[in-house]
């Protein structure tokens, strides 16, 4: 893959603290993260929330962009550091008029900043914009009424729909810039991310709305219309743009080109609601065409139901109206539009190389932020494997961990200590003084058919067995 040279990168993050923001503030400083090492720097209009990871930033700033005087008194004396610019900001208005200016204002704001300096180094702007390329101004309640969306799967070459959309005004902004540095734009679907400052954050949305009918004995009813209950649909986690946007910001063949970027995976909301359901423990609620029922009219006096549900359960303070999009979601769900993007270009870019990260040497990470980002993210991911194999496989599982400042993480299904008392009377009588090759044999031996084929197929394909590491099956 061609990342070009391998000089010190600086990243600016506008909306460092949306659902995207995050996951690239967490990408950027891993240690194995492609154009790396980097510098971080983001930008929000308020104060880093307490559940952000502070840590990882190499400098935060509070700014509002809008202010052009402001932005230039800030940002300027940084030109001579910032290399790429990653704009994930979104300032949402009722209508797309002021969508335009406002969010246009913005960017301009920010790119006369970082270019007005003769020692600017900016080489590389990552647009987010996202599939409303494709669908018009939804959230318009004028225009909505009138816009012919595209024919999924959504392609990047598609041209302009004939309807004001304030993503073509970025889009020409940063060509107006293109002599000066490459840009790339970037067109998730619905995004899944983890933040309380989104301005767009579905998943949250649904969650306090499945959260306020649990606690108030609310069915939990679907207020879509019937065709995206059973249409398909897909998302873009937070993470996935991340890597593509850093992918696509060091990568010559990706420069100037937009992208889509979905998971790739597809759902129905019926099935989204039955998961939903279970996560929550609610009862499900098959969708109802004759049940008309105004969700939006239904959350307006619910702020006060969500403060209690937030201070008996020790979440995270917040309010209701700050955190929910249900405007947009109740927009969303009863569109008449196949949420469906083609990933084809981007994946056939990605031939080139991977995306987002290269390979890791396994040794002891030097850098104590680095190590200790390793350690956060592969702890949740290991603890989150175990909770996956207890519930897929039935399996008994206890796992704790350590860290290198002796803080314990821990694990289990089951009760740990009788866990463990059982682990001891497992392997009582048979003392572990076996090669490894005696103990898969021994598995091996005592497995009945249909374990052995499952086992045999793990013995060729997870390296770590196939290597030599021991394994052991028990019976009791």
């Amino acid at each position: 893959m061609e990342q070009g040279n391998r000089k010190p990168s600086t990243a600016l993050i506008v909306g460092v603290t949306g659902m995207v923001g995050v996951a690239l503030t967490d990408a950027l400083k891993m240690p194995n993260t492609l154009g790396g090492p980097w510098k971080v720097f983001g930008v929000s209009r308020r104060p880093l929330p307490t559940w952000f990871p502070s840590p990882l930033l190499d400098k935060h700033i509070i700014l509002d962009t809008l202010n052009q005087d402001n932005t230039k008194e800030i940002l300027s004396p940084l030109a001579s550091q910032i290399t790429h610019l990653f704009w994930v900001a979104l300032q949402a208005n009722e209508s797309e008029e002021r969508n335009i200016s406002s969010n246009s204002t913005m960017l301009s704001n920010v790119l006369s900043a970082l270019t007005s300096s003769p020692n600017s180094k900016l080489s590389h702007v990552t647009l987010q914009t996202g599939t409303k390329q494709y669908a018009g101004p939804i959230t318009d309640s004028v225009l909505s009424s009138h816009i012919i969306p595209q024919e999924p799967p959504f392609k990047e070459d598609y041209p302009r729909l004939p309807f004001p959309n304030f993503y073509h005004n970025l889009e020409d902004i940063i060509f107006s810039y293109s002599k000066l540095f490459t840009y790339s734009i970037h067109r998730p679907s619905i995004i899944i991310g983890a933040s309380s400052r989104s301005y767009y954050n579905i998943l949250l949305t649904l969650s306090v709305y499945a959260l306020i009918c649990k606690h108030e004995n609310y069915p939990f009813r679907y207020f879509g219309n019937k065709y995206t209950w059973s249409h398909f649909c897909e998302v873009s986690d937070a993470r996935v743009v991340a890597e593509q946007q850093i992918w696509a910001s060091i990568t010559k063949s990706a420069k100037n080109q937009a992208f889509n970027c979905t998971n790739g995976d597809m759902f129905t909301w019926k099935m989204m609601w039955k998961v939903l359901c279970d996560v929550f423990s609610i009862e499900f609620v098959t969708f109802d065409e004759k049940d008309k029922f105004d969700c939006v009219d239904f959350m307006k006096d619910k702020g006060e139901v969500w403060d209690r549900i937030v201070e008996e359960n020790g979440l995270y303070k917040t309010k209701m109206e700050e955190i929910s999009c249900f405007g947009l979601l109740d927009t969303v769900l009863k569109l008449n539009i196949q949420n469906s993007g083609s990933n084809t270009k981007c994946k056939s870019r990605r031939a080139e190389g991977k995306m987002g990260r290269g390979k890791i040497e396994i040794k002891r990470i030097e850098n104590n932020t680095n190590r200790q980002v390793t350690f956060c993210k592969r702890r949740n991911g290991l603890l989150k494997k175990a909770y996956e194999l207890s519930v897929l496989c039935d399996a008994e599982i206890t796992l704790i961990v350590f860290s290198s400042r002796g803080r314990v993480y821990e694990y289990a299904n089951n009760n740990i200590k009788s866990t463990i008392e059982r682990y001891k009377k497992a392997t009582s009588s048979t003392p572990n003084t076996w090669s490894p090759q005696e103990i898969n044999a021994q598995y091996h031996q005592h497995s009945n058919c249909e374990d052995d084929v499952v086992d045999d197929f793990g013995n060729q394909y997870n390296p770590c067995v196939s290597n030599g590491a021991s394994s052991r099956k028990t019976a009791i």
